[in-house]
């Protein structure tokens, strides 16, 4: 019951976020113009590539915690020691983040990036904002993780629709009234980041039950779970492959402008994770507990989940490959701009519907710790994709490219 009541919740999240996106982008791009999206592409990709850093971390906590809160009264103590040995993990990692992209601002600005109209200096400025961005989701990705194993993901999702809702308000009257660049949108999500985290913060404080001592740092909780970790890194870092090498090749071979009419198509067909995701999150916790446990109620979720995911995700993916044009048309209103982001939109939500398929298998061998057949599945995919990009992109259109995507 609690399995179906966590799927509904994360479905009118995700959905809510979808909404908000799909009514804002737009607007983005019109205020910032092709260049300035393009640049905001980067951007996006460089929140997914750090989320290597956080996977082992954050799936390890939510495996432990996942358990835990099983019976949370006995364990509090326990609770409270995962949390303080991961936490303390969480906000080096975010301190790394911020060094790196603060030294590597001018490198991108001058280096990386195409810009033919947008001045270096607004570049770097934007580049130095986001590794202030990128250094919160840290904290914010481990508030969120508590709140899921314990299976809060009511009050998860109402502080993050919320956020998101905020957080495109905020930003069209700041891009629209106040500074149409990428360094402004930066910096709202950095001051919308905050305002979330300080709401998570006293979720967190409010369900954990109650300690009879502080918390300490435990080496041993890591040592415990550098193995799983490890091969947790592994997977997501080939998974960034898969889903980024697009994205980051293109950022260095074409210019801002095209980067931008990938970005927009890319950005639609993401979207499909707001029927992905949810049923993800609801099952993993749900793993968690029976995996090695109890068989049957693992096979039954399995199934369950399975089910689910393909009844859900595939009609969607379909009809937005076979309509692509019109809905980019509809969506945007320009017509130049939907027939040059029709072809890879196609080929990306058609790749996002066959990926959406392994999701609930990745959740149980995540929660199982038997990793091996997905390294070595997302190996192969990966080093396909790369290979491929490396090669075609000089020599293929963006709509016969992004079929590399789906072929991924």
């Amino acid at each position: 019951m609690r399995t179906a009541a966590n799927v509904l919740a994360n479905f009118v999240g995700r959905v809510s976020n979808t909404l908000v996106s799909l009514a804002v982008v737009p607007l983005y791009l019109e205020a910032m113009g092709r260049e300035g999206f393009g640049l905001v592409g980067l951007f996006t990709s460089l929140q997914v590539i750090q989320t290597v850093l956080d996977a082992g971390l954050g799936l390890e906590m939510s495996r432990r915690l996942a358990r835990l809160f099983v019976d949370a009264e006995p364990n509090a103590d326990e609770i409270g020691d995962v949390i303080r040995t991961f936490a303390t993990m969480f906000a080096a990692m975010g301190l790394v983040v911020l060094t790196f992209t603060t030294l590597a601002a001018s490198w991108v600005a001058t280096s990386w990036v195409h810009a033919e109209t947008l001045p270096t200096s607004q570049v770097r400025d934007a580049m130095l904002v986001v590794g202030v961005y990128l250094a919160l989701l840290w904290p914010s990705a481990m508030l969120n993780t508590i709140l899921a194993a314990a299976e809060r993901q009511g009050v998860q999702n109402a502080i993050a629709t919320t956020a998101s809702i905020l957080r495109a308000v905020v930003t069209v009257m700041v891009l629209w009234w106040v500074e149409p660049t990428p360094r402004a949108f930066a910096a709202v999500q950095v001051l919308v980041t905050l305002i979330s985290l300080g709401a998570l913060t006293l979720a967190v404080r409010k369900m954990l039950p109650r300690r009879s001592r502080r918390p300490r740092f435990r080496g041993d909780v890591l040592r415990a779970s550098w193995v799983t970790s490890a091969s947790t890194v592994s997977i997501t870092l080939l998974q960034i492959g898969i889903s980024q090498t697009d994205r980051i090749v293109l950022s260095r071979t074409l210019p801002l402008a095209e980067l931008g009419v990938y970005t927009l198509a890319f950005s639609l067909a993401a979207n499909l994770h707001a029927f992905i995701t949810p049923i993800y999150a609801a099952y993993f916790p749900r793993f968690c507990r029976t995996v090695g446990t109890d068989v049957p109620a693992t096979r039954e979720a399995f199934l369950e989940g399975s089910r689910a995911m393909a009844v859900i995700v595939l009609p969607p993916a379909i009809t937005l490959a076979a309509f692509s044009r019109e809905t980019l048309h509809a969506w945007t209103g320009d017509v130049e701009l939907a027939d040059a982001a029709a072809g890879p939109l196609t080929a990306l939500a058609l790749g996002y519907g066959v990926a959406a398929l392994h999701h609930v298998p990745q959740a149980m061998q995540y929660a199982s710790g038997w990793l091996r057949p997905q390294i070595l599945a997302t190996g192969v995919a990966t080093l396909g994709g790369i290979v491929w990009f490396a090669v075609a992109t000089d020599h293929v259109p963006l709509s016969v490219l992004a079929g590399g995507w789906l072929g991924m």
